[in-house]
């Protein structure tokens, strides 16, 4: 094989994305946490049944169960892109994806979130 057929093949492979930080976030799909606010009205009606007061200590631990809400479904959203990178590599619009791309691994993803 002379050097301008190896030359010119190496610019037709495909490049692969290196992990990022960006990657990452996007694996933990925080753009979708608005939707763990439909937790409150349970909340709501839960401290009126019991009639509990309230004060500070009731917002801080809401505040600290709905970061949680979020994280688990952040974790959630990691496990199923991990699963489901192998036949989003060949889906068009799925290949785009942080760990089909590249832009995270499967070993980093879970430690991502």
């Amino acid at each position: 094989m002379s050097n301008a057929n190896l030359s010119a093949s190496s610019t037709t492979a495909t490049t692969v994305a290196r992990p990022t930080l960006r990657g990452h976030i996007a694996i933990c799909r925080i753009d979708h946490w608005f939707k763990n606010v439909f937790v409150l009205p349970g909340i709501v009606v839960a401290v009126g049944m019991t009639g509990a007061g309230l004060d500070a200590s009731l917002f801080q631990r809401i505040l600290l169960g709905i970061i949680s809400v979020c994280l688990v479904a952040s974790s959630n959203y990691v496990i199923n892109e991990v699963l489901d990178a192998p036949s989003d590599l060949s889906h068009p619009v799925k290949r785009k994806r942080p760990v089909p791309s590249g832009r995270t691994t499967v070993t980093s993803s879970g430690m991502g979130c």
